[in-house]
């Protein structure tokens, strides 16, 4: 009598579920570690290179008009903190390192406005904030975004 092979067990042999229930209440634990991370900060790198001549015009525009976004989006709990770095080696690969945390990874599953472009809507209308980024991204040579946990920061 032949048997398929996915349908025959022998009965010397333990089942699959006797295996598989250990090690399943073995790796239980850190299913919810791994669980509780994800509502941890996480934080966002954005480095930014400006064009020849433009790093200073880049940050007065963004000291007036976006910080204040950015902690008005801090207060309502939308982001958790930020500070942004001017690099002082005329060798590194940018300019400007901003460093923002939102709450969890999943401030990235919703589609929205990024809440302090969102503040600086309110603040000043959504036309004249259109310009408003429109005139900093053009003064930008390049930027990168990146997603990082963060350890430790702030303590």
């Amino acid at each position: 009598m032949s048997h398929s092979p996915l349908l025959y067990r022998p009965r010397h042999r333990p089942s699959m579920s006797a295996l598989v229930l250990p090690l399943a209440l073995a790796a239980f634990p850190t299913a919810l570690k791994a669980q509780k991370e994800q509502n941890e900060p996480v934080a966002v790198a954005v480095t930014i290179e400006f064009e020849d001549g433009r790093q200073s015009q880049w940050i007065e525009a963004f000291e007036t008009h976006i910080v204040p976004g950015i902690r008005d989006a801090i207060a309502n709990g939308d982001l958790v903190d930020f500070a942004y770095f001017e690099s002082i080696a005329p060798t590194q690969a940018y300019d400007l390192l901003l460093v923002v945390r939102a709450p969890s990874f999943a401030f990235f599953d919703r589609r929205q406005i990024y809440p302090h472009y969102a503040a600086l809507f309110r603040r000043v209308g959504v036309e004249e904030g259109r310009r408003i980024i429109a005139e900093m991204a053009e003064w930008e040579a390049d930027v990168t975004v990146t997603l990082l946990r963060s350890y430790g920061w702030p303590p």
